[in-house]
């Protein structure tokens, strides 16, 4: 007879220094990393792709020129949606990021309006995505991903 025995002290040992790990502390560095993702897309003024956000149309352009501001910085007229972006974490393993508050403009320009009017006239507003909606683009997932390797790794460290 020939038999193998297994001996999964150090397997258990590792489990439970795992589950020991901070979810809260990890993902509040999750959603901070988020936000900062987020605030990106202003920077660059693209969606989450990388695919550049529609130019400002001649109305809003004139409009903006009519009231002093010449910068054509395209969803930064005062800054005001920009401000609101927040990445949080309200569970210990869960994050989230929010742009704006209710009745805000956000939505609007994520999605677009193409039936928008103003003065009466057709005004389409064009969808300028801000967030990911569905699957992450492959660019986020190594930066959200570093601070739970991070944590894993500083954990391991420490196991004997």
């Amino acid at each position: 007879m020939i038999g193998v025995q297994l001996d999964d002290t150090i397997a258990q040992r590792l489990l439970g220094a795992l589950q020991g790990l901070d979810g809260s502390r990890i993902f509040r560095e999750v959603a901070e990393v988020a936000e900062a993702l987020t605030l990106e897309r202003w920077q660059r003024q693209a969606s989450p792709e990388g695919v550049p956000w529609a130019a400002l149309s001649p109305v809003t352009l004139r409009r903006r020129q009519q009231r002093g501001i010449t910068r054509a910085s395209i969803l930064r007229e005062t800054g005001l949606l920009r401000s609101t972006v927040r990445g949080t974490s309200s569970a210990p393993w869960s994050a989230e990021v929010t742009i704006g508050g209710p009745g805000s403009w956000a939505a609007v320009h994520q999605r677009g309006n193409p039936s928008n009017t103003f003065g009466g006239s057709p005004a389409p507003i064009p969808a300028r995505p801000m967030i990911p909606e569905g699957d992450l683009p492959p660019s986020y997932v190594p930066r959200l991903l570093e601070p739970i390797e991070d944590a894993i790794a500083d954990e391991l460290a420490r196991f004997p």
